[in-house]
This record gives structure tokens, sequence and C-alpha cells, in this order.
């Protein structure tokens, strides 16, 4: 009893900071905080700035954007973080793991809770928080997935000082943690992240604000996860851009998902048009263009072989062999078996009086 009461306590407190945040209205919709958001209410409309637990808790905010990255399955709009701290970077920076700080049975209860009660649909959502979390906790991990997204332009990672709990960074020109970005910032992050997403075939799952530098240079440093892409995976992406198609499963979400955080950050530009490039790599031909180059290639002597069609008979005028004694009945069977007889009795009568 004691404990469900703390866990209440807890339960109540985040949703108060959560609503401060404005977040009281996705949460209003969830099962999990049916009680808890009524005491949390009353601070939903008090905006009071970004509150110092979220500047310092960067496992809570990951933990919370994999279900936010995952929640548009179950019917949620789409909801982002905002970059919570404006932050300069510049020469030598030491990024430090919270995890011993982290209260991971009251969390690790509370996701599990709102994966049975408002994400009971979704299969997988608590494994792909555990994979994250154990990136999210070793720095060395951490810092593998960002220096295969880095473009060097901004940082690069310095491992020799780099362990478990800290990951130490050499930025090369001064650079700013935001979500506001110029004109020509946000077409280098479009231009960034299509490059990331078709051509190295990497998805950037969600982020928190993008380093930008006096020049307009991107990078990503307050990350989720990545994830390796396979062809399917970029089908997808085209569908959903031009066709707006719904994810069916927790990469397709993360990918939409993505996409949509994405305009958020860009939305000065016509992100189609930035785009487009990418996307004419990716689509196939329609059968027709296909058709009028083999032609072209016949035309100029280059011999190609051309599928046969098959006329295939109609099933009901097989029919007739699904009967075994049908042969008993055609005239040339008869005849065939009389002769037979009278070849026998020749051949006998041979043998006995020859």
């Amino acid at each position: 009893m004691i404990k469900d009461f703390l866990q209440f306590i807890k339960k109540t407190i985040l949703v108060a900071r959560l609503s401060r945040q404005g977040l009281f209205s996705p949460l209003s919709k969830m099962k999990t905080f049916r009680f808890a958001k009524f005491p949390a209410q009353f601070f939903a409309s008090q905006n009071t700035g970004a509150d110092s637990f979220f500047k310092s808790n960067s496992l809570f905010l990951s933990m919370t954007e994999e279900l936010l990255s995952s929640a548009p399955l179950c019917g949620f709009p789409f909801y982002f973080l905002p970059c919570f701290e404006t932050k300069e970077y510049q020469n030598k920076v030491a990024i430090s793991c919270d995890a011993k700080n982290f209260d991971w049975s009251f969390y690790n209860n509370l996701f599990q809770e709102i994966c049975s009660k408002d994400f009971s649909s979704i299969k997988g959502l608590y494994a792909s928080w555990q994979r994250t979390q154990h990136i999210q906790t070793d720095m060395r991990l951490y810092g593998a997935n960002l220096e295969e997204i880095n473009n060097t332009l901004i940082y690069e990672i310095d491992w020799i000082r780099t362990t478990q709990t800290k990951l130490e960074i050499n930025f090369k020109e001064k650079a700013y943690l935001t979500d506001k970005l110029s004109k020509p910032a946000q077409k280098n992050l479009a231009s960034y992240f299509a490059d990331l997403f078709f051509t190295k075939k990497i998805l950037v799952e969600a982020w928190r604000g993008v380093l930008c530098s006096k020049k307009n240079q991107i990078s990503f440093l307050p990350i989720l996860n990545i994830q390796r892409l396979e062809l399917e995976d970029l089908n997808f992406a085209i569908r959903y851009l031009q066709q707006n198609i719904k994810p069916q499963t927790i990469k397709q979400c993360k990918i939409s998902y993505a996409f949509e955080l994405l305009k958020h950050y860009c939305p000065d530009i016509s992100l189609s048009k930035q785009l487009d490039s990418y996307l004419h790599l990716h689509i196939l031909k329609k059968a027709s263009d296909q058709q009028a180059l083999l032609s072209t290639l016949n035309k100029h002597g280059m011999v190609y072989l051309s599928k046969p069609q098959l006329n295939l008979p109609k099933a009901k005028n097989l029919t007739y062999l699904l009967d075994s004694k049908r042969h008993k009945k055609d005239k040339n069977y008869k005849k065939s078996s009389s002769l037979y007889i009278l070849l026998l009795l020749l051949a006998y009568l041979l043998l006995q009086y020859f």
C-alpha cells in the first residue's frame, strides 16, 4: 500500500512538471495518468520555462522520446520535446551519464504500466526502450552512434579520454545547441538528414536540438538512437512523404516521427523540394518506361529476352483428366484391346504347333 502511494505521489509530481512544459494534453488522454492528471491540471497553464529537472535528466527525456516516437501507432498525435536549454559549445566538452541518479525502479514500473495500459497494441516497445537505455547509459556506445552520423565539421570525439560514464568531445569551432534555425541552417539540416537516411541508410530516431555553427553547419548531439535501414524502409518513407500512409510497425513509426520532427525544425523551407533529389534516386520507373528503354536498346543492336507469354487452358477444359476410367470409354482403346488378344492367340498357336 505504501509503495503504491509513493508511486502515485511520484507520478503526480512528474505529470505536474510535464504539464508546465505544455504536455498536459497528451497526458490527459492516457489511462496511466487518469488519477494523477486531476491535481496536475492546476499546473497545466503555468509555463514557467525549462525545469531544471529536464536540463539534467537526459535518461528521462530519452524514455519520453521513446514513447512519443511510438505513440502515433496508438492514434496519438505527434508531440516533440523542445530544446530545454540553448547551449554554447566550444573547445573541450564532457558529457556525463546520469544513470546513478536515475530512479530506475519508478521509471521502469511507469514504462511497463504505459506499455500495458496505453500502448498494449504496440509489440516490442519495452524491448525497444531496453536497447535505447543500453546505448544511453554507456557513453562509449553513445559516442559510437554519434561518430557514425557526425560529419566532423563541428566536432570530433576524443576516444582516449572517453569512458563508460563520460564522453569527451573536441569542438573545432563554436556551435550552439538550438531548435531555432535560420533558413540556410534549415536547408543544411534537411540535406544532412536526407543524406544520412537515403544515402547512408541510417535513421536518427529523434533529437532534442541540433548543433549549429556560425557558418550554419549542422550536426547532431543529443539523439535518442540510430537504426540501420533496409530497402523496404526507404520505400515506406517515400510512400509516407508522398501518400501519407500510416505506419504499421515501431520502426515505421519512428521513421514517420523523424520526418515530422524534421518538418518541425524546418518550418521556413519547402521540405519536399529539399528532399526531391533524394527521392528520385529511389523511385522505381514504371513498366511503360522500362519497355521504352528496352525498345531503344533493341534499335541500337542490344539483344534482350522478353518474358514468354504462357497461354494456359481453362480449368474446365481439363476436368476430364480427373476421370481415372476415361480410357475404357475410348473407342480406340476397345479396338486395341481386341487386337492384343488376337496377337496373343496367334503367338500361342505358333509356339504350340511349330
